[in-house]
C-alpha cells in the first residue's frame, strides 16, 4: 500500500493590524507636561516682575531705584527658566541606555554631597508622573501663598517658610541646613538690601510682628 503525502494548505495572509484605541496620555506624557507647565509659569512671573519694575523707577540721583533689583531678579529667573526648559529637552532627546540583561554593572560609589546636609540630586518619584505634578503643584501653590501673605507677615517670615519648605520637602535637606539656609536667605536678604542697598523690602503689616522688626 503506497503512503499518500497530503499537501499543507497555504499560509493565509493574516489581516493588517489596524490602529489601537487611542486612550488618555499615559504616565511618560504626563511626567514630560509637568516640567512644561512648571517652565511657564516661572516665565510668567518673572515677565510680571520685568513689567512691574519699570513703573517703580530703575535709578534715581543717588543710586539703583526701587525697581532696579526687581528687574535683575526678573531678568535672573527668566534665564532660569530658560535654562531649565533647554535641560529637559536634552534630557528627553538622549534618554539614558538601559544596561543589557546579564551585563555587569560599574560599581556603585557613594555619593558625596557638596554642601553637607544637602543631597547632589532630588529624591526620584514614583515614575508615573506624580512626581513632577506635586513638584509643580507645590512650587506655584507656595508662591501664590507668598504673594498673598508677603504684605501682612513681612518678606522675612514669608520668605523663611518659603524656602524652608522647599528645602524640606523638595530636597530632603537637613533640619539644622535648612534653618540657616533659610535665615540667611529672609532676614540677611531683608538687611542686605534695607541696610546696604537702601531698598526697603516688605515690612509686616501686623503690629504685634512689626514691632519685633519682622
Amino acid at each position: 500500500m503506497h503512503e499518500q503525502n497530503q499537501a499543507a494548505p497555504p499560509d493565509r495572509p493574516s489581516p493588517p493590524a489596524g490602529p489601537g484605541p487611542t486612550g488618555p496620555p499615559g504616565p511618560a506624557a504626563s511626567s514630560a507636561l509637568a516640567p512644561l507647565i512648571g517652565q511657564a509659569v516661572l516665565a510668567l512671573v518673572a515677565a510680571y516682575v520685568v513689567f512691574t519694575s519699570f513703573g517703580l523707577g530703575l535709578w534715581s540721583h543717588i543710586g539703583p531705584g526701587p525697581g532696579f533689583f526687581p528687574l535683575v531678579l526678573g531678568v535672573a529667573m527668566l534665564l532660569l527658566a530658560l535654562s531649565w526648559f533647554v535641560q529637559e529637552r536634552r534630557r528627553t532627546a538622549t534618554p539614558a541606555a538601559a544596561p543589557a540583561q546579564g551585563a555587569a554593572t560599574a560599581t556603585e560609589v557613594p555619593e558625596v554631597p557638596v554642601i553637607p546636609g544637602i543631597p547632589s540630586t532630588p529624591a526620584a518619584g514614583t515614575g508615573d508622573g506624580s512626581g513632577g505634578r506635586g513638584h509643580v503643584l507645590a512650587v506655584v501653590g507656595s508662591l501664590i501663598v507668598l504673594g498673598l501673605l508677603i504684605d501682612l507677615l513681612g518678606f522675612q517670615l514669608t520668605m523663611f517658610a518659603f524656602l524652608l519648605f522647599h528645602l524640606k520637602r523638595q530636597n530632603a535637606v537637613r533640619w539644622i541646613t535648612a534653618v540657616i539656609i533659610s535665615a540667611v536667605g529672609s532676614v540677611g536678604t531683608f538687611v542686605l538690601f534695607g541696610a546696604g542697598l537702601g531698598v526697603q523690602l516688605p515690612a509686616a503689616g501686623i503690629p504685634f510682628l512689626a514691632n519685633l522688626g519682622l
